[in-house]
C-alpha cells in the first residue's frame, strides 16, 4: 500500500532534503573586507607597538626595571646608527667590586686599556657609572695614590 503525500508533505520533504545537502557541502562565508589592502607601515607600526606596550606591561608588574627595558632600545639605537660601545663590565673581573680600592683601580685601568683608553667605547651608563665611582674615590681618597690615580683616570674619560 502507497500512501500517496500531499503536495505541501512533498515540498517539506524536499526543503528537508536540500537544507541536509547543503550542511554537508563546506560553505564557508569569507567574511574579509574585499576592499581590504594591506599597508605595510601599520605593520611595522605594529611591530613596534606590540614589544614596547609588553615591555611596559613587566615594568608594572616589576619583572624588568625601566632602566633595562630602556637599555635595549638604547643598545638597538646604537646598533642601527653604527656606533659600537662595549660592554666595560664584562672587561672587569666578576669579583671587582668585593676588591680593595687599589686592585679595582687596577682593574679598571687594564679594562680601560682594553678600550683603547677610549670613553665613547663605553656603554653611556656604564661610563656614568665608572665616573661617579671614579668621583666617589677622588673624594674618599683625596691626598692618597689611589685618589690621585683616580683623579688622573677621571680626568682622561673627561678628556
Amino acid at each position: 500500500m502507497a500512501c500517496k503525500a500531499s503536495p505541501e508533505v512533498l515540498r517539506l520533504r524536499e526543503a528537508v532534503i536540500e537544507a541536509a545537502r547543503q550542511g554537508l557541502r563546506s560553505t564557508r562565508r569569507n567574511f574579509r573586507n574585499p576592499e581590504y589592502v594591506k599597508d605595510p607601515n601599520y605593520d611595522m607600526l605594529m611591530r613596534v607597538v606590540g614589544p614596547c606596550r609588553a615591555m611596559a606591561e613587566q615594568v608594572e608588574r616589576g619583572e624588568i626595571v625601566v632602566e633595562t627595558a630602556m637599555k635595549g632600545f638604547l643598545d638597538e639605537e646604537a646598533r642601527l646608527s653604527g656606533v659600537r660601545h662595549s660592554a666595560f663590565r664584562a672587561l672587569l673581573p666578576p669579583s671587582w667590586e668585593a676588591l680593595p680600592t687599589s686592585s679595582q683601580l687596577v682593574h679598571f685601568e687594564k679594562a680601560f686599556a682594553k678600550v683603547d683608553r677610549d670613553p665613547a667605547a663605553m656603554e653611556p651608563g656604564e661610563r656614568y657609572e665608572m665616573e661617579c665611582w671614579l668621583t666617589e674615590v677622588c673624594e674618599a681618597f683625596g691626598g692618597e695614590q689611589d685618589g690621585y690615580r683616580a683623579q688622573r683616570l677621571l680626568e682622561e674619560m673627561d678628556g
